[in-house]
């Protein structure tokens, strides 16, 4: 998982907490969702601000939570905004900019942010757990509509030869969908990866269906 803050002065002004998917076959990122409880995390985050003496801006940080009792790990954090369209992401469930909310605490200014989500937002992409030729289908419109389908894209044609997906460098597109919760946004998230069928096809059999 991983948290992003807003820091004005020292001072954590507003967290996002986002859970990630990783595909079967390897340990790379396959979905990220946002807008989830806080909980301990205001907290940790500015445990993790007064340690690094972060000063003002967004500080993005990966954890490892293990089960309880035992405590969550940090494993990096850095003084910039996450990548994989956590950006977007946060940006539809809060109803709002992060970069301009950024820009406000670097300039030492109020930030308006709500603290609690209005609403889930979450990505999936599309991998493979062989190389192959791909194929996949675009989502009816309406089928789309009704998944909250805000972006589907594809970053290779039918019939393309694609690797295996070992790295966020060989996934092969995404899509992103909002809903009422974390929880909702998500699973649409996965029903529309799962709608599109992205399939690989051996060069000498039919196409096998790959899990997100």
């Amino acid at each position: 998982m991983s948290v992003e803050a807003l820091v004005r002065s020292g001072l954590v002004v507003w967290t996002n907490v986002t859970l990630k998917e990783k595909f079967e076959w390897k340990p790379v990122e396959s979905g990220h969702s946002v807008g989830w409880p806080h909980g301990q995390w205001v907290t940790r985050m500015q445990a993790l601000t007064d340690a690094i003496a972060f000063g003002s801006g967004l500080l993005h940080a990966e954890w490892i939570c293990p089960s309880e009792p035992a405590e969550p790990r940090l494993v990096e954090c850095a003084g910039r905004a996450p990548g994989d369209k956590i950006v977007e992401l946060i940006n539809l469930a809060y109803r709002c900019s992060l970069r301009e909310q950024q820009a406000r605490c670097l300039c030492g200014q109020e930030t308006d942010l709500a603290v609690a989500s209005v609403a889930g937002a979450a990505i999936r992409f599309f991998g493979t757990a062989t190389a192959g030729i791909a194929g996949f289908t675009d989502l009816a419109q309406d089928r789309a509509a009704e998944l909250g389908v805000v972006e589907l894209e594809f970053d290779v044609a039918p019939g393309t030869r694609v690797p295996v997906t070992d790295s966020s460098w060989t996934r092969h597109g995404h899509v992103l969908c909002v809903g009422d919760s974390p929880d909702e946004a998500n699973e649409r998230a996965a029903i529309a990866c799962a709608a599109v069928g992205f399939e690989i096809r051996p060069s000498t059999g039919s196409c096998t269906a790959t899990t997100p």
